[in-house]
Order: C-alpha cells, then structure tokens, then sequence
C-alpha cells in the first residue's frame, strides 16, 4: 500500500494543476473545477486529512438509549457528552479535540456541511435547533493523533438526525459501532453500516450492556449476525459489560476479542483511547480516504474531458478571432532594400586589404549610381523613395486592412461568443472611437521604424546563417577575396573594350555578384552568366534560399509590431485568453493534472 506521503504530494500537484487549469479555462464556459464533487472531495476532505499534521477521525456510533454517550466519554478519558440510565437524545455530533489542534478553520476542514460552535456544557448537544450544529470542546487528554465524535442516533424518529449521522459518517476514518443484545439487528442500524462497509471504512465493534459473565457465550452470535447483514468486517472487536456505577466512574472494563473469536471469552480489559490512537495510523488513514481517493481519479478524467470538449467548441465558433492577422497579404519590402541591407551587413563582416579594396570599389560604385540617377532626374524620370512608397503600401495593404478585421473580429464575437467572451469583448470595446483609433494607429504607423526592423532581422538572420552554415560562409568568403583581387583586372579590361566602369557596377555591385576565376587548373562551374569556383555553387544556392527567407521574417516583424500595438491599446489580454482555452489540451498544467491522475489511478490499483 502506498504510504500517507505519496498520496499527499498527489493531492497537492493534482490541486496546483487544477488552480492552473480553472484560470485558463475561463472563457471556455465549464463549472469552475472547485465546484465538482471530486474537487470538494480533494480540497474539503483530502488535503486537510493528508496534511502533514493529519489526525484520526473517530466516530462514535450507534441507535438509541445503547450507551454510545458511555463509550465516547471513555474514549475521551473525560465526561464531555451526557449520559444517562435513559436516553438522552443526542441531536447534534459533539468533537473532543486535542488542544494543540483545535480551531474553527481545522474542524471547518474536517467536517463540511456544519456550522461549529464552542461547546460549553454537556447540554449543548441535547437541544433542539434546525441548523446542522457541530459542538468542539478542546481535550487535554485526546492524543494529538485523534479527534472523537459522539454522534445522533442512527435510528432516530428524526430524519434529520440520520442525515446529521450520515454526514459525519462520510467525515469519520473509524467508526466505533456501539451494539447492544436488542440494538446490533435493528434495521435501521443495518442500513448505515451497510453504506459504510460498501465505502470500504474501518469499522471497530463495542457489544455494550451485555451481562456478564451469563451472555458471554452469545456474544458472538450477535455480532456474527450484524457482520454477515451489513458486509462489516471489524478491525477491532469489544464486549463491555453492564455496569453503569462503572460507566459512571469512567470505569468500564472494554474486554477485546479476536474476529473471528476464537474459543473461551477472553477477559481481557483494554483501555480504548490508548488501543485507538496506537492503530496503524497510515494504514487506517489511506484505507479510511480511499473511497475519496477512488472519487478524485475517476472525476479527473471527466473534467479533463470536459475541457477538451469545450476547447474544440471554442476553435469552431471562434477560430477568426485567434487567427485575423493574415500575414501572407502583408505587402513585400522592395528587393533592393532587401539587397542593400545585406550588403551591408557582409560589408560589416570584411577585414584588411578585402575591405580597403571592396570599400574602394563601393564608394566609386555608389558615385557613380548617384551620378546616373542625377541624369534621370534631369530626363524626367525622378529618383523614387522606396522607403516612403514601402511605408504607404504597408499602411493601405497592410495595417489598415487587419485593423478593419479586428474591429469586425471583435463584433462578431459580441454576437455570437459565449457570455464570458462576450462580456470580455464589451469590456475593451467600451468607449473605443473606431475613427479615433484609426487615426492614431495611423500616426503610430507613421512614427514606426520599419529600417529598424529590417536591421534587427538582416543583422540576426544572417548571423545565424553565419554561425549554423559554416562551410558555405567560408566559401562565400573566399569567393569575396577573390572578387576583391579581380576586380581591377574586371575594370581594366572592360576600359579596354570601351565598357568602363558603369558596367563593372553591375557585375560587382555586391560582393556576391563578383565574376571569380580561380587559376592553377581549377575545375570551373558556370551558374548564370557567372563562372565560380567548384563548391561555390552549393554555398550561393544556400545563402539565396536564406535570403528570400528574409522576406518573411521582416513581414513577421512588421506583423508583430502591429499585433503589439492592437493588444496594448485595443485588445488587451483576450487573444492570449482565447489562444490558451482553446490550446487548454497543451497547456503545462493540464499535462500534469493528467499525469497526477494516472498516478494516483495506478497506486489506487496497486493497494
């Protein structure tokens, strides 16, 4: 059997998991978890009684005028509950607590569905009162291990007292069955310790009143026959005689028997405070919680259920809303920005005489580019801004369209989410200017830095395309040292032929894009109009498929700076709030809870 430890650490990570679990599963619209049955069970009944500080609940039980009263004040070792030659009429349970433990928010753990009340004298219990009162007296002679109850009569005219009964048997780990010779076959005595033997609790045997020494060989018949009609099957078993100047003096005699008996009455008196807290308290405590462990498992699973189902729910009905933001429509950055970020960045990467003579060639290359776009802007054909006409496409192609669709995104949802998602979606929306906002993204859009952006992405891309493909940037530069030996011989023959340099700006405008022979016997590779170096083939075809990867990764960026901007001024928390009930399935806490279930499922199994 597993120990008391095991079961406690479950308890508290099923809990932790299930606290988890509750927040993120709010807009899905399911019964908070603490409100399930197995969740009352677990957080009512099993943490308190696991807790490192558990104790015994010891109930005393039992049908009218049968000396229950006796036998708890003998528990107790004081008199705390009345008793008398005639019945009493015990309507509400009474707890005798050790000192150290007692306290309105401990008992309030141990025994849900009673409203606790000092007691303050042995009165108390007797009278009359509609709610369901439970008495606690502290007790300096109650083990720290247990706490007692005297209970209302099982067979009671009063139905309330066997609900009050019932209520305390499903808090008890022991029940001590007070039985008399005209008591222990009564029907409704059968019928409670029926439900406790089908709930699996341990269950102690006191066959009280009975004279001795004349009945001390019937005994056993009479509590043979209330084992074999309630299933019972006792942990402990007791004869005391009737002596009531004995009882009085807190003096009975408890002679323990074996069960099944075995040969002549033993007389053998036990003290039942001292058997009772010396039980095996593991042993007892997880076979008393082991109905309710048994409850947790099997609820668990259905809860879990129940999330997942109404996680797919949510994903059918409000699917637009955790997807709006297509950024596959997001317009394109023109490819010579593209080009020229990564120039730079190689640029960045050159050192000695590879970057005097690239840096060379590049300042004479960029004169050169301004030179001709002078002459076109002197023939009519202006110099364009790609960056303003890139800002003005983003805008009318990009951002306004998904602003449009958040807005209609969130006013579907008013219409048709559940009332969580609803009273959400009303919340950002209050006082929201469509127009206003618009304007004011506008501005943001305005003040926006996209060439930042661009940095950011060329700087970490290629980066990483530097670190994770090594061999290719090896190749690449030393195709980059032999662009930088070739290209005054490229210029000096191309005067010679009467080109100039004009059209060595466009063969070697990027150090990419430089014609490299190598000499020696050299194996040549045509690509394009271009001759490279063996090998330099396969590093060209890597770095272009990392290069048109670029212009997704900036649309990204780009993306999420509007996305950033929508949940800061617009959408708040609720796209996270949606995107986590509907990913409720992958959520960590979920895995846990499931985990934790199956766990304790298998040390259930185990015994």
């Amino acid at each position: 059997m597993s120990s008391l430890a095991e079961y406690r650490d479950l308890a508290r990570r099923l809990n932790e998991g299930v606290r988890e679990l509750e927040a993120a599963a709010a807009p899905l619209e399911v019964p908070a978890a603490g409100d399930l049955e197995w969740c009352r069970t677990l957080r009512g009944k099993l943490l308190p009684q696991l807790g490192a500080d558990a104790t015994l609940v010891v109930a005393v039980v039992g049908g009218t005028n049968i000396g229950k009263s006796v036998v708890f004040n003998h528990i107790c070792g004081e008199a705390v509950s009345r008793s008398a030659p005639t019945a009493a009429g015990t309507k509400h349970p009474t707890v005798a607590v050790p000192r150290p433990q007692a306290g309105v928010e401990r008992l309030a753990n141990l025994f849900p569905g009673f409203e606790l009340r000092e007691w303050s004298d042995e009165s108390d219990p007797v009278e009359a009162a509609e709610e369901d009162l439970l008495f606690w007296k502290p007790s300096d002679t109650v083990p720290e291990n247990l706490v007692v109850l005297d209970t209302p009569d099982v067979d009671s005219t009063m139905k309330v007292n066997w609900d009050r009964a019932d209520k305390v048997r499903r808090s008890a780990d022991l029940l001590v069955a007070v039985l008399t010779q005209q008591k222990y076959n009564d029907a409704a005595v059968r019928e409670f310790f029926s439900k406790a033997a089908d709930e699996g609790q341990i269950v102690a045997v006191v066959m009280n009143q009975v004279m001795l020494p004349e009945d001390a060989a019937y005994w056993s018949e009479w509590v043979g026959t209330f084992c074999g009609e309630t299933g019972i099957t006792p942990e402990l078993v007791y004869v005391s005689p009737l002596d009531r100047a004995a009882a009085g003096r807190l003096e009975l005699p408890f002679h323990q028997q074996p069960w099944p008996p075995e040969g002549e009455f033993r007389e053998d008196p036990h003290d039942l405070l001292k058997d009772l807290s010396s039980l095996h308290f593991d042993r007892v405590k997880v076979q008393a919680l082991h109905g309710a462990l048994e409850q947790v498992a099997e609820g668990v699973p259905d809860y879990l259920q129940l999330l997942r189902q109404k996680a797919d729910d949510l994903r059918r009905t409000e699917e637009d809303a955790l997807g709006h933001l297509d950024r596959a429509k997001w317009p394109a950055l023109p490819n010579a920005l593209m080009k020229a970020e990564v120039r730079e960045w190689w640029a960045a990467q050159r050192t000695g005489w590879v970057k005097g003579v690239h840096n060379t060639y590049g300042a004479i290359s960029d004169g050169l580019s301004s030179a001709w776009g002078g002459l076109r802007s002197l023939a009519g054909s202006p110099r364009p801004d790609l960056w303003a006409e890139y800002r003005a496409a983003e805008w009318s192609g990009g951002v306004r369209p998904m602003l449009d669709q958040t807005f209609a995104m969130l006013e579907r949802l008013e219409d048709t989410a559940s009332p969580s998602v609803r009273e959400a979606v009303a919340e950002r929306l209050a006082g929201v200017d469509r127009a206003a906002f618009q304007r004011e993204l506008k501005a943001l859009h305005e003040a926006s830095d996209i060439r930042g952006d661009l940095d950011r992405v060329v700087n970490g891309q290629m980066a990483r395309f530097r670190d994770e493909n090594v061999s290719a940037h090896e190749m690449l530069k030393k195709l980059d040292t032999l662009g930088a030996a070739a290209r005054p011989l490229i210029t000096a023959g191309l005067f010679a032929v009467g080109a100039g340099p004009l059209v060595e700006v466009g063969l070697a405008g990027s150090a990419l894009n430089v014609a490299a022979e190598t000499t020696g016997g050299a194996v040549l590779t045509t690509v394009g109009d271009k001759l490279i170096g063996e090998g330099a083939g396969a590093a060209l075809s890597k770095l272009q498929e990392w290069y048109n990867n670029l212009h997704a990764r900036f649309v990204e960026a780009r993306a999420a700076w509007l996305e950033g901007v929508l949940k800061e001024r617009l959408l708040g928390d609720l796209p996270d709030r949606l995107r986590g009930a509907v990913e409720i399935g992958g959520h960590a806490a979920f895995a846990r809870v499931a985990e934790s279930a199956e766990d304790l499922r298998t040390k259930l199994a185990a015994g």
